[in-house]
């Protein structure tokens, strides 16, 4: 289960995000995902495009269709923990 990190195309934050081939279709590469960018200044959705080894390739700031799933970004390290697998 990658984090990546990356920076909003919206406001140019930096954002910290969790991928899993689950959430993107294996059919089509590079493959769109909406990240939602969950912070009280931004909270905008942007559509990444991830390659088979779920790595962004290009971002676009309007909401593409073709994307299976929206993830969440993560706020803080306690938020990167939560989600590691014991």
């Amino acid at each position: 289960m990658p984090f990546r990190f990356n920076f909003c195309p919206q406001c140019g934050k930096k954002i910290i995000f969790f991928i899993e081939e689950k959430d993107i279709n294996t059919g089509e590469y590079p493959a769109p995902v909406y990240i939602h960018h969950n912070d009280d200044s931004c909270g905008k959705v942007s559509t990444f495009y991830v390659d088979s080894l779920l790595r962004v390739s290009y971002t676009s700031t309007e909401k593409k269709p073709g994307a299976i799933t929206t993830l969440e970004t993560l706020n803080s390290i306690s938020d990167r923990k939560k989600r590691k697998k014991p």
